[in-house]
């Protein structure tokens, strides 16, 4: 009877040992999973930032030429927000072959499917609502 009882002790540990060892291997699994992912987010968005700075290459930092803005800007130029994209936390956006960051939120009132449209205001560039004048959201040119 004394050997049955230890048999059936070890038995016990040697399941509890193997169920441990399960769980452990488990979780580093997740863990490596996880890290994998967090890798793979920032790998890209390195890849998008160094597109960006070389879809813009330069040449359109700091303002868009007269010419380039009578023709792609300003109140007659409207086009709508359906979609911008995150380059690490900054949020921005591609339109007449230059690249904007919102240096403000999206104001409350304002939809996404809205018509909109660039607007150079003393020494700087603002998206502007038609259906929203007087409000607008301060730009930055990349």
């Amino acid at each position: 009877m004394k050997i049955s009882v230890l048999k059936q002790m070890m038995a016990a540990v040697v399941l509890s040992t193997v169920w441990l060892v399960g769980m452990s291997v488990r979780a580093q699994a997740q863990d490596h999973g996880r890290d994998h992912e967090r890798k793979k987010e920032m790998k890209r968005e390195r890849k998008e930032a160094k597109h960006e700075r070389h879809e813009n290459n330069g040449h359109h930092y700091g303002r868009i030429s007269d010419d380039h803005y009578r023709v792609h800007f300003g109140r007659e130029h409207e086009f709508r927000m359906v979609r911008y994209r995150r380059v690490g936390r900054y949020r921005r956006f591609v339109y007449g072959g230059y690249s904007f960051g919102f240096v403000q939120p999206w104001p409350a009132g304002w939809r996404r499917d809205d018509h909109v449209y660039v607007e150079y205001v003393q020494g700087g560039y603002f998206l502007c609502n038609p259906r929203r004048p007087g409000i607008r959201i301060s730009l930055t040119l990349f």
